[in-house]
């Protein structure tokens, strides 16, 4: 009898170790930033969002579907799609979110090529040549 008492309090020790360790990551998760939060999470905030946002209530839903619609879209998924405030655990701001014919919509941002902010190589490498090819003239003609 005293054997199994005490596995049993083995037992519940450990548990209740797992459990404030749980507990503990818990807290460390939520105070993370918008694109490391789970899915369940970012629908929560969202309910948050659409409460606190200033609109008529039937607009409320449609604009909580239409955050669910985008992020199931894999939309509103980068830090800079939406505007998290990570100490109040609060969303902001969603700037790609419009308000268009009674609809609210994601607008997609245009992105700018990086290919296009490089610098242009063809000029470095036509000048080398160039004098390569001038030198090797010279040399033939001496």
């Amino acid at each position: 009898m005293n054997y199994n008492n005490i596995h049993e309090d083995k037992v519940s020790l450990s548990m209740k170790q797992i459990d404030s360790i749980l507990d503990n990551e818990r807290q460390l998760n939520s105070k993370s930033s918008w694109n490391k939060l789970d899915k369940s999470t970012k629908i929560n905030k969202f309910k948050d969002f659409c409460n606190n946002y200033n609109c008529e209530n039937n607009e409320r839903e449609k604009l909580f579907i239409a955050l669910c619609k985008a992020l199931e879209q894999n939309k509103l998924q980068k830090i800079k799609e939406v505007v998290y405030d990570i100490d109040e655990e609060v969303i902001i701001s969603i700037p790609t979110l419009t308000y268009v014919n009674n609809k609210f919509i994601i607008k997609n941002e245009k992105r700018v090529s990086t290919s296009k902010s490089l610098p242009i190589k063809n000029k470095q490498h036509s000048t080398k040549k160039n004098k390569h090819n001038k030198d090797k003239i010279d040399n033939k003609d001496k």
